[in-house]
């Protein structure tokens, strides 16, 4: 009736059909959040990427060089609060330049990011000056 292969088919679709159901909380009841990052080193061309962040959990991302020689590794720790009335993550984000395995340059920058609201932090903010910036938008699934 049906083989290995009709069945995978089925639980596929199945899975498909089913996940947005599951898709603004997993699970344990987490609450998850797209986030979008473009990062960018002094010197170097900025990265894109969008990743789910989960309140409590860490992300890590690794972007390797064409040559396999440099690669820039992100790792972001995200966190819920509400500030003067704005939902949002407060995000904890190193990023970190090695080349070939060895750590060459470490960048720290904690950002409030409201739901939906896009953050930039700059090479030249008044905060501190950085050899990173970051531009983030997060909103919740």
């Amino acid at each position: 009736m049906f083989n290995r292969c009709n069945l995978c088919l089925v639980w596929a679709i199945l899975v498909i059909l089913f996940q947005p159901a599951y898709s603004a909380i997993d699970h344990q009841g987490v609450k998850k959040y797209k986030v979008n990052l473009t990062i960018g080193l002094k010197g170097q061309m900025p990265i894109s990427v969008s990743t789910l962040a989960r309140p409590g959990k860490k992300s890590m991302i690794s972007d390797m060089s064409e040559d396999g020689l440099k690669e820039t590794f992100i790792e972001m720790h995200a966190r819920e609060k509400r500030i003067q009335n704005k939902s949002g993550l407060l995000l904890d984000i190193e990023v970190q330049r090695r080349v070939q395995g060895e750590v060459k340059q470490t960048e720290r920058v904690a950002l409030f990011v409201p739901e939906n609201q896009e953050i930039e932090y700059g090479l030249n903010t008044k905060r501190k000056k950085s050899d990173l910036s970051v531009s983030v938008l997060a909103h919740q699934l």
